[in-house]
């Protein structure tokens, strides 16, 4: 039956160009598949798959439509094609030369294909062949398009193909023997490269990523379980844990659940050489391998985040796939570690375990710290041993164990030398803990729990300990602990020796005793209180306490109560007190949210008490009467302060009574603050306004005062040495500004009846009058007249302070006088010469304070003298004065 010139329309196919069914008689028709031989030249043709189900039943449910040009024949079952262009699904196209022997049944057809080229997606896959949706090791799923130049040949289960597959993941140089059994794991042998491969998406492993390869590939599976396979190749790079290895060699099998083999690394940062043999093939799996790592720079590698290297050897013999039985040994020798380029105290590291008499030993050794564990115990339930004490002792905090372990009754002992470099390593905060101890035992048959720790020294952040030892004892009852340390040190200033807690559970109720001594400021404490446990907070309740600050006892009264609750916290009858001293703090709901708001009340405080802690430079002394409210103090707050400071002094002055107020929001991050002084010779009102977020809505600090009448005399240790005996009153404004690091301060002060005393020279001028500028790094004092004290009289012309927030002082000061005193020193003042000298002179003050130059260029206009010693016995040696008169005396 031949049809030329064919153009042949269903409501399904359209054929053009020329078609031939070829058979011997119409009985053939019945077994179309393989004795109907079809002749077709197609042109732009479609035909659909139930158009030849027609002919061939076992198609009618594969409901697909194929575009073809190219020439076809052969029957269904055994059909040969050249120059054929099939398109299906919507993204699907083949072109070469093609032979299908087996259709219709599609899994088991035999194909030969050269493929000029064959592109697809796994959509269109899934509509052609529905089992691969099946296969969910590799992820052919992420394959999400596929295009390949070369030769196919098998079926879509079993299959050889060379050449080059072009993927989303990345493309693939192959000449491979695939199988994909309906039942069982993956087949393959061959030659397989690539430069670049996403191996990590392909195998569904996030710590993996690109992968180059060029190396023969062999053995069955994909999956880690059913993994049966040689490798020999090299591995040019792997990105692992998002670092990309280098130079990696493998050249090994695994077969039977065995792999034995080498691999050896030549990259940069991870030299490496390992061989040996790991059986997965009995009921524990054995390994037996060793390993010389030459150079391991973990930091680059990504392991940690500091400069960490290591080199050294393993030898590893033992059985197990967990730690509850890992039987046998596994070592490290010749080690070296070294940290930011200095090595670390490190040269071996052996784990050993054995059983005798049901009694398990596990055993750590190291040159610096060793540890056992021996007795009846699981390691896995470990957590569980001790979480079931736990629940007994806070239940609200502690959830019951899911299993409670039986028949465990193990002792354990940790010592440690000098590990404190080790501990860096994984927690910079953590310090200390050399020489160190702790060994327990727990019985879960006599529910007995015992621990003991003894801590010479350790430290976390800006705390350090030293001394600590600890004893504790429970059942299922209760939990008794004793600790003892020899210091707590929170700061220079502050710290704790002798401190010793006492701790008493059971069933959420504890009883807590903490006693200590400190230094010279804290002397001592004695804090008694009752602690529950509740499931979302703690109610602490006070037992008569003390703690003496500054030689001075604090009380605080029986049965003051704090809690904290679901983030509230809640006072009640909490008073601190000491003589007229009281600090009283109470809690009330807030108005605006679901928190408790924050009311302390402040009486008679005496400042200089607490100070030291804040404060080292300056003496600030007087007392605290006030009160502070804070809302939302756990959330958003916001905080409030009026108060005032009787009896307030700075340095040695006392000033008298202050006024204060101020307040902070934390939704602005800003500090606002007022002062006022009405006290002799003190009058100042100052505003200050401090910003801790954001410096974008302003200078950090901006201060501002205005001063009248105000003595001058605080400001003299400001002045660098240079002059002293500072008096006078002060008038003006003076604005502080900018970050505390660089202040700045900016104003105008007018100075009366000021005087000071020059130390190089020790006279004394008074200041009638005068004029100071503040600029930025600069207190310019411009010009004005001054005596000294015979009532001589001189002009400033200029002065000028430089200074950084009166730091790094500079000075640039130039006088002129007619008659003036210009020395008045005495023997005690100046070893080298002294004498007075009245004179005409101009002179200057110039230079940073650590090299200042003073010249003076003058004359006698009086009779003036100069003595100078002389270092031993003989004759006197006139100076040379250009006029007056000079004795000089041995």
């Amino acid at each position: 039956m031949e049809f030329a010139h064919l153009d042949l329309q269903t409501n399904r196919s359209h054929l053009r160009n020329f078609f031939a069914m070829r058979f011997n008689t119409l009985d053939d028709m019945s077994d179309f598949e393989t004795k109907i031989r079809m002749d077709a030249r197609f042109t732009d043709s479609e035909i659909s798959s139930d158009d030849i189900a027609f002919f061939a039943p076992d198609l009618k449910n594969w409901d697909k439509r194929i575009r073809i040009t190219g020439d076809l024949q052969g029957t269904v079952s055994d059909l040969q094609g050249r120059k054929v262009v099939v398109e299906a699904g919507k993204n699907t196209l083949l072109n070469g030369d093609i032979h299908l022997k087996g259709l219709p049944h599609i899994e088991t057809t035999h194909i030969e294909f050269t493929s000029n080229e064959f592109r697809t997606t796994y959509a269109d896959m899934l509509t052609l062949v529905p089992a691969i949706k099946d296969v969910h090791q590799p992820r052919l799923d992420q394959v999400s398009w596929l295009r390949f130049r070369g030769i196919f040949s098998g079926t879509i289960r079993d299959f050889v193909t060379k050449g080059t597959i072009e993927t989303n993941l990345g493309a693939l140089s192959t000449n491979v023997d695939m199988q994909f059994p309906a039942n069982g794991p993956s087949l393959y042998s061959g030659t397989l490269s690539t430069d670049s491969f996403r191996l990590g998406t392909f195998l569904d492993n996030d710590n993996l990523g690109r992968i180059a390869f060029q190396g023969k590939i062999g053995g069955a599976g994909l999956r880690t379980g059913t993994l049966n396979a040689t490798l020999d190749g090299t591995i040019s790079s792997l990105e692992f844990n998002n670092y990309t290895y280098q130079q990696i060699k493998v050249n090994g099998a695994v077969a039977k659940r065995k792999f034995n083999g080498e691999l050896t690394t030549s990259d940069p940062n991870l030299g490496v050489h390992l061989n040996g043999l790991i059986d997965f093939s009995q009921l524990q799996p054995k390994f037996d391998f060793t390993a010389e790592v030459s150079k391991a720079d973990l930091s680059k590698l990504h392991f940690t985040n500091q400069s960490v290297q290591f080199n050294g050897k393993f030898k590893c013999n033992f059985t197990g796939d967990d730690i509850d039985n890992f039987l046998g040994n596994a070592s490290i020798y010749d080690a070296s570690v070294f940290k930011n380029g200095q090595r670390v105290s490190f040269d071996s590291l052996t784990l050993e375990s054995s059983i005798i008499d049901n009694n398990k030993t596990i055993t750590v050794v190291s040159n610096e710290f060793d540890g056992a564990v021996v007795g009846e115990f699981s390691i896995k339930d470990l957590p569980a041993s001790f979480q079931t004490f736990l629940n007994k002792y806070y239940p609200s905090y502690i959830k019951p164990a899911k299993a409670v372990p039986i028949n465990q009754n193990f002792s354990f002992v940790i010592t440690t030398k000098k590990v404190e470099d080790y501990i860096d390593l994984f927690n910079k905060d953590l310090k200390g803990f050399n020489n160190s101890a702790i060994s327990g035992r727990i019985d879960t048959r006599d529910n007995l729990l015992d621990l003991n720790v003894d801590l010479p020294s350790f430290g976390y952040k800006h705390i350090a300990f030293d001394k600590l030892t600890l004893k504790g004892r429970g059942n299922l009852d209760s939990l008794s602990i004793e600790t003892s340390i020899g210091d707590v040190q929170l700061s220079d200033s502050l710290h704790f020796p002798s401190t010793h807690i006492r701790l008493r559970s059971a069933n959420d109720l504890s009883s807590l005793q903490v006693t200590t001594s400190a230094n010279q400021t804290l002397n001592s404490a004695n804090i008694s209180a009752r602690v529950q446990t509740q499931p979302t907070g703690v109610h602490v309740t006070f037992d008569p306490s003390t703690f003496d600050i500054n030689s001075k006892t604090w009380n605080i009264d029986r049965d003051g109560e704090l809690a904290f609750n679901n983030n509230v916290l809640s006072a009640e009858g909490l008073r601190i007190h000491s003589g007229d001293q009281e600090i009283r703090m109470t809690t009330h709901p807030s108005g605006e949210g679901n928190w408790n708001d924050i009311h302390v009340d402040v009486k008679k405080i005496n400042i200089g008490d607490f100070t030291p802690y804040i404060v080292k430079s300056e003496r600030l002394e007087g007392l605290l009467t006030g009160s502070i409210d804070m809302t939302n103090p756990f959330g958003k707050p916001t905080v409030n302060f009026n108060g005032e400071a009787d009896q307030f002094r700075f340095a040695n002055d006392s000033i008298g009574r202050l006024q204060l107020s101020g307040d902070y929001q934390n939704s602005t991050g800003a500090i606002n603050a007022t002062l006022h002084s009405d006290n002799k010779n003190y009058h100042l009102d100052a505003k200050a306004l401090i910003n801790l977020n954001d410096s974008s809505a302003g200078p950090p600090i901006d201060i501002v005062t205005d001063v009248a009448d105000m003595k001058v005399d605080i400001l003299e240790k400001y002045l660098g040495g240079i002059f002293t005996n500072l008096t006078g009153n002060a008038s003006g404004k003076l604005r502080i500004t900018g970050p505390g690091s660089h202040l700045l301060y900016l104003g105008t002060v007018n100075l009366k009846d000021a005087s000071l005393k020059v130390a190089y020279t020790q006279c004394t001028y008074k200041i009638p009058a005068a004029i100071i500028n503040f600029k930025k790094d600069t207190i310019d004092f411009g010009s004005f007249q001054l005596k000294d004290r015979l009532g001589h009289t001189a002009d400033l012309l200029h002065g000028r302070l430089f200074h950084h927030a009166f730091d790094d002082l500079g000075f640039d000061f130039e006088m002129n006088t007619n008659r003036l005193l210009l020395l008045d020193t005495k023997a005690t003042d100046n070893s080298q010469f002294y004498g007075t000298v009245i004179g005409k002179a101009r002179m200057t003050l110039k230079g940073p304070e650590e090299n200042m130059v003073m010249n003076i260029k003058g004359e006698p206009t009086d009779s003036s003298n100069i003595y100078l010693p002389l270092p031993s016995a003989g004759r006197a040696e006139r100076p040379t004065l250009s006029s007056g008169k000079c004795m000089v005396k041995k």
